[in-house]
């Protein structure tokens, strides 16, 4: 009987035999610890293509508010002119209770991610559970410790053997939970300058 599914081994020789997380982490700019709860706020907070995100709604709003949908009549310029100052409001409120530099990012994602044993305790495995996004094309590894015992030293060993990224002008390891996510997008910024020196 043939196998319809990849063997779930990691890693699996199956199944992109040279795509593992050690790989990939070699391509990685920046590692995260976050829970997949986390993650999924963070992309909801700052991806273009989230329904959530300000920019995107924004634009909705002046698209239908603000072009000719309106009829030229006094009705209809009143109506714009509301929709205006709501659009005004809106922005001001943006301007005073989030960053001023939140940008929507192309966040896209790379794959479901693995589960990684990166040691064992006793007879117990330490699992973390890997994935990857390109945020504005830059690969970004979202992890989380997962298994019923946790060592959390272990855990911090088996990344700093596989990932060696420098953010900071070389200063400092490229990490961090997602509570200092904006870290992240200045390691992305820099990396953007730096992309966009060496091509002049």
């Amino acid at each position: 009987m043939s196998q319809l599914l990849p063997s779930p081994e990691y890693p699996n020789p199956n199944y992109r035999p040279n795509d593992t997380a050690e790989f990939r982490l070699e391509r990685t700019l920046f590692i995260v610890e976050a829970t997949h709860n986390e993650a999924h706020e963070l992309w909801r907070r700052y991806a273009q293509d989230s329904r959530h995100s300000y920019t995107v709604k924004r634009d909705q709003l002046h698209r239908f508010f603000c072009t000719d949908s309106y009829p030229d009549t006094l009705v209809g310029t009143m109506a714009r002119e509301r929709a205006l100052g709501y659009l005004k409001e809106l922005d001001d409120a943006v301007r005073y209770f989030a960053s001023a530099n939140e940008k929507p990012l192309k966040w896209e994602q790379v794959s479901p991610g693995w589960l990684v044993r990166v040691g064992e305790v006793g007879d117990m495995p330490v699992n973390i559970s890997v994935q990857w996004n390109e945020i504005d094309g830059y690969l970004v590894c979202f992890y989380e410790a997962v298994s019923a015992v946790v060592d959390n030293r272990m855990v911090e060993k088996w990344l700093k053997e596989h990932f060696k990224g420098k953010w900071d002008s070389g200063t400092r390891r490229a990490e961090c939970d997602a509570g200092n996510f904006h870290m992240c997008l200045h390691a992305i910024e820099e990396a953007k300058k730096k992309s966009k020196e060496a091509a002049t």
